[in-house]
């Protein structure tokens, strides 16, 4: 027996080193595979960022495209205004060539009020070509 234990005892302190080796690597392969995976998660919680933040660009850039062609599309639209004024303004009954030039250079430069003026029917025209020269303080010519 006493052979047995001594025997036991040489084994453990032969082995003992070995696996207290084995167990420490061990330990340092966890905290490094806790260091490790730290890191992922850092990365990770980073591209979530990187894809949020890459979303609101698209989201700001899908808007500021749609903005740009409203503003296209509605630029397109007062240069169609400008473009066919002349015709409309010459064809307004009681309004001399005169008034009707006048109007149509004004007109031409003041965008809100060349608005307003093709959202009036027909009808009304006259009347406003009438207000806006009197308060341009017109004067026709005698020609």
């Amino acid at each position: 027996m006493d052979r047995i234990s001594t025997n036991f005892q040489n084994f453990v302190d032969l082995v003992s080193p070995e696996f207290r080796a084995l167990a420490e690597a061990a330990a340092r392969n966890a905290e490094s595979a806790a260091r490790t995976a730290e890191s992922a998660a850092r990365k990770a919680e980073s591209a979530a960022r990187n894809v949020e933040i890459a979303a609101r660009n698209v989201e700001i850039s899908a808007r500021n495209i749609d903005i740009t062609a409203r503003n296209d599309a509605a630029r397109a639209e007062i240069e169609e205004k400008k473009k066919r004024l002349g015709e409309v303004l010459f064809a307004i009954d009681g309004l001399s060539e005169d008034e009707a030039m006048f109007m149509l250079q004004v007109l031409a430069k003041d965008e809100d009020q060349l608005k307003v003026f093709w959202e009036l029917p027909v009808d009304k025209k006259l009347r406003f070509c009438r207000v806006f020269l009197s308060r341009m303080s017109y004067c026709p010519r005698d020609i």
